[in-house]
């Protein structure tokens, strides 16, 4: 991960916290140490209405861009898993 991007604190962070492990049946990128998917995470976020830090960096941004955008998050994040 670490040669794709810099050695910033928020990359080490990222390559600290985050790991590919087995959750029920399901190997895919996840919480270090917790059964907690990143996909699940995205997905619980879906229905959240937009940040507000987001609407000021992304003005034209509406909620149906953020609706799209929080869903291909989650679909990326399945698609990138596989079932045992």
């Amino acid at each position: 991960m670490l040669d794709f991007a810099s050695e910033t604190p928020d990359n080490l962070n990222c390559v600290e916290r985050i790991e590919v492990g087995l959750v029920d049946d399901n190997a895919a990128l996840k919480i270090e140490g917790r059964a907690v998917l990143l996909s699940e995470i995205a997905h619980a976020i879906e229905d959240e209405p937009m940040p507000e830090a987001l609407k000021k960096a992304f003005p034209v941004l509406n909620e149906a861009d953020w609706a799209a955008f929080t869903r291909m998050t989650t679909l990326l994040y399945v698609l990138l898993a596989r079932s045992s």
